[in-house]
């Protein structure tokens, strides 16, 4: 065995120092900097207690210069493949050592390259879980030694022992065996270890180039349960196109309506670039009033509209499209600072033609941003029960200091009125904002809180009121009230006629 391997440099000097630390510190879910070391083994340090092409004398270093010869490769000596046992205890001690020290436990492991073909094969098994934890230390160290291994095999050159080690193997095969790994490895590693492949660099460009784009997006389309995780690839490849290419390359998925997830990113890629925007936002709005049946689609255009268009055409569009299915569009629209005045715009234009309330209901679900105030002119002055229903709703669960004793006789008076067309919201409405109330006053003894909690108790017990509502609401008091007067009060709503919607 040679004597000289030793000295050689780490995998630290695979990669810029600086780029090293970037990327674990944009990437470190299990604090493994901050996890204590492994401690030697009999005496040894942990890298040489893992290195099987150690040996215990010291190479001479060249005269003058200082520095030890890399033997050529020819003179390596082949290296044995690791049983299961072997390779578990190895990941396990990968798990709580320092990234710069990882180079001695890695070695053995990647020759012959059977060994991380194993690793790769007994994460995606499941067969390194551990029933008591959620990730074992073993699979935490799987994913450390996948992505390092992927890095030194593609790492350009040949200097560096690990590189010599892994001279030979291809690289672009295993690291396409990994990433079609992900489609079953479980959660959470398949995460971790896709934002370690992102993370890394291999020479002068990343690891993840966009040669990769065409498998990603087949993994993406073939193994729906992990588009997400998928598509996140796809995005921050996608990232280190030119703007050019980037809206060549997302211009491609327009037509993929079998793929809704892909067409998705791919909306929101071209909403991204100004001089592609008008022309998604069209093709959008095409697509999506010509496929009334895909409602997974039409879920996927509406969310890229949301996420991605211009605040003023994403308003309009939902304005005249948006149903009750698109709570969580509206209120990621309204997320966005600049959308609130759109938003607000869009809904004082449908409100004075007094229009279909639905969509309208749904911009005010998207409104919280705009405050107390705009959504108290809603609920008092909307022409349509439903849409003030929302508004107090909206108010009550997300605007700040909503929590007042005004907000609570507006919900009381809109449950009272119910029969009157300028006051009255539905009951189940009504419940909702109640509800909210009483939660955000729950610790807090006054007016509010009771009077919620009584206002809740009122619905519950009003024959007129549909028994699913009056059913909802008993659920919901069960946290308020004593068990005495829980069990009373389901003894007594439980009397009441049946009420149908």
């Amino acid at each position: 065995m040679s004597t000289q391997i030793k000295s050689i440099p780490p995998i630290a000097l695979l990669l810029p120092a600086a780029l090293v630390l970037l990327a674990l510190a944009w990437f470190d879910p299990f604090a493994w900097r901050a996890q204590p070391r492994a401690q030697p083994v009999d005496g040894e340090s942990s890298a040489a207690a893992g290195a099987a092409l150690v040996s215990e004398s010291e190479p001479a270093a060249v005269p003058g210069t200082g520095l030890v010869p890399i033997p050529a490769r020819d003179t390596l000596p082949p290296a044995p493949t690791l049983w299961d046992d072997e390779l578990r205890a190895l990941l396990e001690k990968m798990a709580v050592i320092p990234w710069d020290e990882l180079d001695g436990l890695l070695r053995p492991m990647l020759v012959p390259v059977a060994n991380m073909e194993r690793v790769l094969a007994l994460l995606a098994s499941g067969a390194l879980g551990d029933e008591l934890t959620a990730q074992s230390a073993a699979e935490i160290g799987a994913v450390k030694a996948l992505a390092l291994a992927a890095l030194v095999y593609n790492t350009p050159g040949d200097t560096g022992e690990l590189s010599q080690l892994s001279a030979g193997v291809d690289g672009r095969a295993f690291l396409v065996s990994v990433l079609e790994g992900l489609a079953i490895i479980p959660a959470p590693s398949d995460a971790q270890l896709a934002r370690l492949l992102t993370s890394l660099r291999a020479g002068e460009g990343a690891l993840l180039s966009v040669e990769f784009l065409p498998l990603l997006r087949e993994l993406a389309a073939a193994n729906p349960e992990k588009s997400d995780l998928f598509e996140s690839l796809l995005a921050d490849l996608a990232a280190q196109l030119s703007d050019e290419e980037r809206a060549a390359y997302y211009a491609r998925f327009l037509s993929e309506i079998d793929s809704p997830k892909l067409l998705k990113d791919a909306l929101i890629g071209l909403f991204g670039d100004e001089a592609q925007a008008a022309t998604a936002m069209s093709w959008a709005t095409e697509l999506f009033d010509s496929q009334a049946d895909n409602r997974e689609l039409r879920r996927e255009i509406a969310m890229a509209i949301a996420v991605a268009a211009p605040a003023e055409e994403a308003a309009a569009f939902f304005g005249q499209r948006a149903t009750s299915n698109m709570y969580a569009q509206l209120m990621t629209l309204g997320m966005r600072p600049e959308a609130a005045d759109a938003l607000l715009a869009e809904y004082d234009y449908l409100a004075t033609l007094d229009s279909n309330p639905g969509p309208r209901k749904m911009l005010v679900a998207g409104m919280a941003s705009l405050g107390k105030d705009h959504m108290f002119d809603v609920a008092r002055y909307d022409p349509a029960p439903q849409v003030r229903g929302q508004a107090v709703i909206t108010m009550t669960a997300y605007v700040a200091g909503s929590a007042t004793p005004e907000a609570l006789e507006l919900i009381r008076t809109g449950f009272r009125e119910s029969q009157d067309p300028g006051l009255g919201i539905p009951a189940h409405q009504a419940l909702s904002a109640a509800h909210n109330l009483a939660q955000k006053t729950r610790n807090t003894a006054g007016s509010v809180r009771d009077g919620s909690v009584d206002l809740m108790r009122e619905i519950a017990l009003d024959h007129r009121v549909p028994t699913s509502t009056r059913e909802r609401a008993v659920q919901l008091l069960s946290s308020f009230l004593s068990h005495e007067d829980f069990d009373v009060l389901k003894q007594q709503v439980s009397s009441l006629p049946f009420t149908p919607y």
